[in-house]
């Protein structure tokens, strides 16, 4: 086959990608070339943070999962409404601040929480309030 001959330029251009990008897994390959949709819908099933480690395993996930603009649109769906342009640290900050609820006056929100929680019969458990805040910044 051209691949063991070493004739780059004899590969379809996704097998270039997929070898030059060092993502030599079939899940790694399947969602290169994945429409964003599919992608999105794929993730879903994992935590947020799974988004990242995928992306960090090579390029081609990198690109198509952490910098694609298209991929975050399908994956927030309707947590980046009337969130305008396409840059995508724009687009994953918004998603952040939706998803974690951040948008508006959250701070007064959450002191309210507290003062609720404090007022319970058994007091705030502060380790419940506080186990998601890891993720705020």
């Amino acid at each position: 086959t051209p691949a063991r001959r070493g004739a780059r330029d004899e590969l379809p251009p996704t097998v270039r990608t997929v070898q030059e990008s060092g993502c030599g897994s079939p899940l790694a390959r399947t969602l290169e070339h994945a429409s964003e949709e599919l992608r999105a819908r794929l993730m879903l099933f994992m935590e947020v943070a799974c988004v990242g480690q995928a992306a960090a395993t090579c390029r081609a996930l990198c690109g198509g999962l952490w910098s694609d603009p298209l991929f975050w649109r399908a994956y927030a769906g309707p947590g980046l409404r009337g969130t305008p342009g396409g840059a995508v640290p724009v687009l994953r900050d918004a998603f952040r601040r939706w998803l974690f609820h951040l948008d508006g006056d959250w701070a007064q929100a959450f002191r309210a929480a507290k003062l609720e929680a404090a007022r319970a019969e058994f007091g705030a458990d502060f380790r419940i309030l506080l186990a998601d805040a890891r993720r705020l910044v």
